[in-house]
């Protein structure tokens, strides 16, 4: 199989912007057996991109073609396009990148709202093609058969984007394809940022890591980062994963959301939350995952003081004495929950997400995530994320559920 790579944008093909990319995927492609044919930059033009796509699926060996670049919502982003010209077929719209779009754009208002339909036109790909999700940004890519010999991947030009996407979707299949010995592993560590973890654990094992002809990527999230390994040897991958255990011991997990669901399921617990300044949002995570229903019975949003107190029983004195956002109205706001919802799990939230609500005491982004099991006391975590209203509530959503799943595995030695 011969793979060629084309970077696509005036910008690029002009030389006033260097073409990273390319060479990242030539280079890790080639690292792990991959034959590439070739590499080139194409500028914004329809009919030379159109002329240069068939041009390259006239080779009657099985070859794939990975574009960067074209995929955005202006005018000079041709690639969706040009496909859909090629192929002759309609476009479907990735629903998880609309949505992310539309909460966005929502979030910021004014001209974004407006320009939100001709937005829109970067959450659409070929409707005979397989999607690859953008981890990062909005635009999704995508992986389709243009005839027997001969596919496409496209994947946005940001780097970052472009990255975390190859590494984490696009990669995997063509190993899997391609029949090499090549052993995948990915994890998220909580509560680490993508340069501290470059610092202490990639640096540090970098002999290791370049000697075994590793390839690795890291994707930033909030309040935690997503890695993966590549490695022709099992032994290698199995040696890499205790050295991240070593380093990163209680704070590793596999992906969140599948992981608490099978923890929940497998251990016949139920879990229910109260939240204030997360305004619904892991109750959202939650039911993100199909088959939720089965260990989740609700939520309470309680964002004023009188519903805390008239629907959690919050006492008004702890409210008084300590303010919303403490230790200790979490505390009752989860014994409420797991009294009014009766579940093994209760899960409560508040905290000040901003860009008001601060006070001399309580700086911006403060957050109480509380946990209780069944009749023992509460355990309560405390974390200062002051970076905007959208980041923090995604933030402190994605670490409560953390939270919960760290307590279930130590307590149930999963």
């Amino acid at each position: 199989m011969k793979i060629i790579v084309f970077a696509t944008g005036n910008e690029i093909s002009s030389g006033k912007s260097i073409d990273t990319n390319s060479p990242f995927l030539a280079e890790t492609l080639t690292d792990l057996g991959f034959s590439i044919k070739m590499l080139s930059s194409i500028p914004d033009d329809f009919d030379l991109l159109k002329q240069e796509i068939l041009h390259q699926g006239e080779s009657k060996e099985e070859s794939i073609l990975i574009m960067t670049g074209g995929l955005g919502a202006t005018g000079d982003d041709h690639t969706l396009n040009v496909v859909l010209d090629i192929l002759k077929c309609g476009k479907k719209q990735d629903r998880q990148s609309s949505e992310k779009l539309k909460e966005r754009a929502e979030k910021r208002g004014g001209k974004y709202l407006e320009l939100l339909p001709k937005m829109m036109r970067q959450t659409f790909i070929p409707e005979p093609a397989e999607v690859l999700p953008n981890e990062v940004g909005i635009a999704p890519g995508f992986f389709v058969r243009i005839h027997d010999h001969f596919r496409l991947a496209a994947m946005p030009g940001v780097p970052a984007e472009m990255k975390a996407m190859f590494t984490n979707f696009l990669l995997p299949k063509l190993i899997n394809e391609s029949n090499k010995k090549i052993h995948y592993h990915s994890a998220t560590i909580w509560n680490c940022t993508e340069l501290a973890y470059q610092t202490d654990f990639i640096e540090k094992n970098s002999n290791f890591i370049h000697e075994n002809q590793i390839v690795w990527g890291v994707t930033a999230k909030p309040s935690r980062i997503k890695i993966s390994f590549l490695s022709d040897k099992e032994e290698t991958l199995n040696r890499l994963k205790d050295l991240l255990e070593k380093t990163y011991s209680g704070s590793i997990t596999p992906e969140i959301g599948e992981s608490l669901h099978s923890a929940l399921i497998d251990n016949s617990l139920s879990i229910s939350t109260a939240e204030s300044c997360t305004g619904g949002f892991i109750a959202k995570l939650l039911t993100d995952t199909p088959g939720s229903s089965a260990y989740f019975p609700g939520s309470i949003v309680t964002y004023s003081n009188e519903m805390k107190i008239n629907l959690l029983n919050v006492s008004r004195k702890t409210l008084e004495s300590f303010g919303s956002v403490s230790e200790d109205v979490a505390r009752e706001m989860v014994a409420g929950c797991r009294k009014l919802f009766g579940t093994d799990y209760s899960l409560a939230v508040t905290g000040i997400a901003g860009p008001t609500g601060e006070t001399e005491t309580k700086k911006l982004g403060t957050v109480y995530i509380a946990i209780q099991f069944r009749e023992e006391n509460p355990i309560v975590y405390s974390h200062t994320i002051p970076l905007g209203r959208e980041f923090f509530r995604e933030s402190v959503s994605q670490l409560a559920l953390y939270y919960i799943y760290k307590n279930i595995k130590e307590r149930f030695l999963l």
